[in-house]
C-alpha cells in the first residue's frame, strides 16, 4: 500500500504542476544494448522514469510520432527481436493517465548486415574481373 500511495502521489504531483518545465520525473526511452545496432540483433527499449510507477501502468509506444500497434501486454519494455532496418527511427513512450505524458524521442539506428561497398572495394573488384577475363581470353586462344 505504501508503494501504491507513493506512485499516486508522484503522478498527482506531476499533473498538479504540469508545465513544459516539469517533466514526469524525466520520462525517457533507454535502448539496450545501444541506440546503434545491426540487423538481426535483439533490442530492448525501456520507458523509464525516476517516479515509481505500478506494474499495471499503461504505456504507449511511438515510432516517428505514430503510435505503434498495441501489443497484448504493452508495458514499459518494447522488444524488437530480431530488429530490422524498418525498425529504425525515433522512438518515444507515453504514460497513459488522464492526460498522456510523453518522453522525448530517441533515435534507433539499424545498420545493414551486408554492409556497403566502398569505391576502393568496387575498383579492386572491377580490376580483378578484367584480369580474369583477359586471362580467359588468352587461355582460350
Amino acid at each position: 500500500i505504501t508503494e501504491l500511495l507513493k506512485n499516486v502521489l508522484c503522478l498527482q504531483q506531476y499533473i498538479k504542476h504540469n508545465t513544459a518545465n516539469v517533466p514526469l520525473s524525466e520520462l525517457r526511452v533507454k535502448m539496450s544494448p545501444s541506440a546503434v545496432v545491426t540487423e538481426g540483433q535483439r533490442v530492448t527499449l525501456t520507458c523509464s522514469t525516476s517516479c515509481p510507477l505500478t506494474d499495471n501502468t499503461n504505456y504507449i509506444w511511438y515510432l516517428n510520432s505514430r503510435p505503434l500497434t498495441p501489443r497484448e501486454n504493452q508495458n514499459k519494455h518494447l522488444i524488437l527481436d530480431p530488429v530490422s532496418r524498418e525498425d529504425a527511427g525515433n522512438y518515444s513512450c507515453a504514460v497513459k493517465t488522464n492526460k498522456d505524458i510523453s518522453s522525448a524521442p530517441k533515435t534507433l539506428t539499424v545498420q545493414s548486415i551486408t554492409g556497403t561497398w566502398t569505391p576502393a572495394a568496387a575498383g579492386v573488384s572491377a580490376a580483378l574481373l578484367v584480369l580474369i577475363l583477359l586471362t580467359l581470353c588468352w587461355w582460350v586462344r
